[in-house]
């Protein structure tokens, strides 16, 4: 029986249009390898700086991006991102701009050796959002803000400290 992945894109909607969009993307499998989360502040790892590069490099390779907010979680990373329509002629769809992104960290971390020359970085998708007005705008990034000191809720870490007896976040315990 084939397997259909569930449609997680706006249904009609065009995604190179000029807007704000709130984007999550994941590492494969949860995994905690861009950051650790100390007494509500990131610590970002190896892995964590070249996906910071990779963002802070996200306007320079193209010049219709501009971040909003953005934050690097232990195992995910949010972004506001703002889409002009400066380059009428070649417009880039947000697709193809975090694609570009997820695969250019992982050919840094490749490179690095911080991972392995098979493994794959992030999981296949990403999840984003249409921001409708600047209260919701407002909204997303006070949320990037406040993750942080959130990251103790997060439902996955509970399930993993539950599940391999890793320190809660915040005694500086934790290795990645």
């Amino acid at each position: 029986m084939p397997h259909f992945r569930k449609r997680i894109r706006l249904k009609g909607y065009d995604y190179a249009k000029p807007g704000i969009y709130f984007v999550t993307i994941s590492t494969e499998n949860y995994e905690w390898s861009l950051s650790n989360i100390d007494q509500d502040t990131v610590k970002l790892s190896p892995i964590g700086k070249i996906i910071q590069d990779n963002i802070v490099q996200l306007p320079i390779r193209h010049p219709t991006v501009q971040v909003l907010n953005s934050v690097i979680m232990p195992n995910h990373v949010h972004l506001l991102l703002f889409l002009s329509a400066i380059d009428e002629s070649r417009p880039k769809r947000l697709f193809n701009i975090v694609g570009a992104m997820k695969s250019g960290s992982t050919r840094e971390c490749r490179e690095a050796q911080l991972i392995a020359p098979n493994k794959t970085l992030w999981m296949r998708s990403f999840h984003e959002r249409v921001v409708r007005d600047d209260a919701e705008m407002e909204r997303f990034s006070a949320y990037i803000d406040a993750n942080p000191g959130r990251w103790r809720e997060d439902e996955i870490l509970l399930a993993k400290i539950h599940a391999s007896g890793l320190p809660p976040a915040g005694t500086g315990s934790q290795t990645t």
